[in-house]
């Protein structure tokens, strides 16, 4: 994983990266629940700390996504609530 360099978008590699170090994984310590709460905030901090603007723009396409589906969700008479589609029926 080392020899990945990926520009432009940013990848679970590190989050990988991490738990290949981590002493738990390579003594072979580990169950289904191994990313519980507390490992993975460790992990995270492990990795260093996220940078603010990618943290942001995360955040707002999350919101956005999460908005464009909720539009697209059918009301109450099972028509599609999306006004835009409705327009050019």
């Amino acid at each position: 994983l080392r020899e990945y360099r990926v520009r432009g978008i940013h990848t679970t590699i590190p989050f990988f990266r991490a738990i290949l170090r981590d002493p738990d994984f390579l003594a072979g310590d580990y169950s289904t629940a191994y990313l519980d709460a507390d490992r993975m905030e460790r992990l995270c901090r492990d990795m260093g700390d996220p940078d603010p603007t990618s943290a942001a723009l995360a955040a707002l396409v999350h919101t956005y996504e999460r908005d464009l589906a909720q539009q697209a969700r059918p009301d109450q008479t099972g028509r599609d609530s999306n006004r835009w589609k409705w327009s050019y029926r």
